[in-house]
């Protein structure tokens, strides 16, 4: 159990070592392309507003990465616990149902959603109603796998 422990130790610190300088840096030459450039591009305002939301999700990163390295044994526990949790056999069938359904769920959707754009000559709605539907689909896949938690 140690070994796994070690390992997934390591990827977290080469992910974070790398993830959190990456992000920062995507998030600047967001903010940077959305200020400077506002008259140039069209959805200026979104690209900035990407660059911010990718700060505090980089401020969140840093807070959990600081957050593990101060409290190990707490992390040696959640190590464990996600290892019995992705081997158990009824969860990845779970895990696969609930996945399979989303996504049949989420194309057909797409599907009428751009009929109708191309119909009705939306423009900028597009982008956000495509947000939410990513959005919603994450918490469809959620719902699915309670219910699938619960009938199997």
């Amino acid at each position: 159990m140690s070994e796994y422990i070690d390992q997934k130790r390591k990827e977290a610190l080469k992910s974070y070592t790398i993830g959190i300088p990456l992000i920062f840096a995507a998030s600047v030459v967001c903010i940077i392309l959305g200020t400077v450039f506002s008259d140039k591009f069209v959805h200026s305002g979104m690209i900035f507003s990407i660059g911010v939301g990718l700060i505090f999700a980089d401020f969140v990163v840093l807070a959990k990465f600081l957050y593990w390295n101060k409290n190990k044994k707490a992390h040696e526990n959640l190590l464990q616990e996600e290892k019995i949790r992705f081997s158990d056999e009824r969860k990845i069938m779970i895990r696969q149902k609930s996945g399979q359904a989303a996504y049949g769920w989420m194309m057909a959707g797409l599907f009428v959603l751009n009929m109708i754009f191309i119909f009705a000559g939306v423009d900028l709605t597009i982008t956000y109603i495509l947000w939410l539907f990513l959005a919603a689909s994450f918490i469809l896949g959620i719902i699915l796998f309670h219910y699938y938690s619960k009938k199997m």
